[in-house]
């Protein structure tokens, strides 16, 4: 079964179910049912199906012109596909998105700050001794608040109807994707400068979810002006 994009930041609200690849060779496909559900957090904040029914529909026989639903909320959905051959047996296969056009990485309210710094004057952090680094840390500074306050990242629950048919390929399965508010890996880029020359990046460094990292200095050097730069990235790039 193809749900369309897993994961899927495009202002299009209509989806398509397609599921070409079901045969019956003894009594033969009798009809194809779908529901389409938003999920919602759970017990132990595990996305589960809940009573959010976004659509539904049945066909009693296969045809190229797939079923199509919209969706009007951002969110996590599951589609369920209930497969019903002409003797009454029936099997079931669930697939999953992520549809979320809006949401946004911001700026909380904690700050990013440097430590091994004994001073701060108009905004710039001053190493005032010989250190061989100072280390960054932006814990808590980056957020994708809508992502993060619904809990579209988490696992989901299984579906134990499926029989071994939930969805378990592709970039949103049913496991819970690493993130850190929402945000799902960072890259830092630092240098020193000059006055008059100002680099740009171009050397970033992956550091995962890691939310602090140290920069080395060279010791012989007793005025420098550094720039950091940190990239949070969320899961819809």
């Amino acid at each position: 079964m193809d749900v369309g994009m897993q994961i899927d930041k495009s202002a299009e609200r209509k989806r398509f179910i397609r599921y070409s690849d079901w045969k019956d060779a003894d009594s033969g496909i009798e009809a194809y049912s779908y529901e389409v559900f938003r999920l919602s957090p759970g017990a132990y904040d595990v996305l589960t199906e809940g009573t959010e029914l976004v659509a539904r529909g049945r066909q009693t026989m296969f045809s190229e012109d797939f079923p199509s639903y919209n969706v009007s909320e951002p969110g996590m959905y599951s589609v369920v596909l209930t497969v019903e051959d002409s003797a009454g047996n029936t099997a079931l296969a669930r697939g999953l998105f992520l549809w979320d056009p809006k949401s946004r990485v911001t700026v909380t309210n904690n700050p990013m700050y440097v430590t091994g710094a004994s001073d701060v004057r108009d905004d710039v952090v001053w190493l005032t001794s010989h250190v061989d680094g100072f280390v960054v840390n932006w814990q808590g500074h980056f957020e994708n608040a809508f992502q993060h306050e619904n809990k579209l990242l988490n696992k989901v629950e299984p579906w134990p109807r499926s029989k071994g048919l939930d969805d378990q390929q592709g970039n949103r399965t049913v496991e819970k994707i690493p993130n850190k508010q929402g945000i799902v890996k960072f890259h830092i880029w630092y240098d020193f400068m000059s006055e008059i020359s100002i680099s740009k990046p171009y050397a970033w460094t992956d550091v995962e979810l890691d939310t602090e990292y140290k920069v080395s200095t060279p010791c012989q050097v007793t005025e420098q002006l550094w720039c950091v730069i940190i990239t949070a990235f969320q899961e819809i790039l």
